[in-house]
């Protein structure tokens, strides 16, 4: 059977949350596919959860670990399909997501990359927010280089994958998938369908769990990085390490001070303030948090003006 179909998803520690990932592959609509699996030096039973299940589709690389920028070229290297489809460990993929993504860059054969909408959900798998993001070529080349595509939602050409250069192995994790989209993005158009097909997880260890602060400076850095043609300097690379030095309390203070912000934003006022006191609880001294915080007790009236204000120009 030729395959069309590759889905490469790397793997490392995710035990919590890896059978409903697998599964949430396994159970597409669209069922001619491998699902490349790379086990990226577990230490946890993730390796047993991937040989749990009894499935001619999955392509199982067992190995130490080298990153997730590796892995994840490996898998593509190994791949035999026209089309690559990734998948993160920990997410979720919505049943029609293969047979819409493939439909669409069937009929448009110059699309090199394909993302969609998502559904932010947390470790217990509740919807807290969705996106609603650029899903024109046109506006998603004006977005650039701050491209907008959620690395599990993403599907593309593998010929384009090596044209563009890989996954940039320089960086560990954060923005590898911005420099490939940028690159990418230079072979053929990109789109997002505006369907929701990937429930994304937040957990403690995910780039949205850094300070507003880090995230900016990554954003900064990796446009810098794509403005001088890709090329990591000694200095950018320890710049990453410091920019995202962060504590593992800073971590879990952070991830509930992001749920809190999604249920502040759909007026789930209870909600939003059980989490940012959960986030001030474990950093007081976050100014974030403090923000977050007052921002919740302004009484409504109040709120709706500040709101206005910010969005009058100058």
């Amino acid at each position: 059977m030729q395959i069309e179909l590759s889905v490469v998803m790397s793997v490392y520690n995710a035990e919590p949350f890896l059978k409903e990932a697998i599964e949430s592959i396994l159970n597409q609509t669209f069922k001619k596919f491998e699902f490349i699996v790379v086990n990226d030096g577990s230490t946890d039973n993730s390796l047993d959860v991937i040989n749990s299940f009894n499935d001619d589709r999955i392509v199982l690389i067992d190995q130490e670990n080298i990153g997730l920028s590796r892995s994840l070229n490996k898998g593509v290297f190994i791949s035999k399909g026209k089309f690559i489809a990734r998948m993160d460990a920990d997410d979720i993929s919505l049943p029609e997501r293969f047979a819409l993504q493939l439909d669409f860059l069937r009929k448009n054969k110059d699309y090199v990359l394909l993302g969609s909408n998502i559904y932010f959900i947390d470790i217990k798998g509740k919807i807290l927010d969705q996106t609603n993001l650029p899903c024109l070529n046109e506006d998603m080349k004006k977005s650039l280089p701050n491209i907008k595509l959620m690395h599990s939602s993403a599907m593309f050409l593998r010929e384009f994958f090596f044209k563009a250069g890989e996954y940039p192995v320089e960086i560990p994790k954060y923005f590898e998938d911005k420099i490939l989209w940028n690159k990418m993005a230079e072979f053929g158009k990109i789109a997002t369908l505006p369907d929701v097909l990937v429930k994304y997880r937040l957990v403690p260890s995910s780039i949205f769990n850094l300070s507003n602060k880090q995230v900016q400076q990554l954003k900064d850095l990796s446009n810098k990085i794509i403005k001088n043609n890709y090329l990591l300097t000694e200095y950018d690379k320890f710049s990453i390490k410091e920019i995202t030095r962060i504590s593992k309390n800073q971590q879990i203070g952070n991830y509930f001070l992001r749920i809190s912000f999604m249920h502040f934003k759909h007026n789930r006022r209870v909600k939003a303030l059980f989490y940012v006191v959960k986030s001030f609880a474990i950093n007081p001294f976050e100014t974030d948090t403090l923000k977050m915080f007052m921002k919740i007790l302004l009484p409504t009236r109040l709120l709706n003006f500040y709101r206005k204000l910010k969005q009058k120009p100058l």
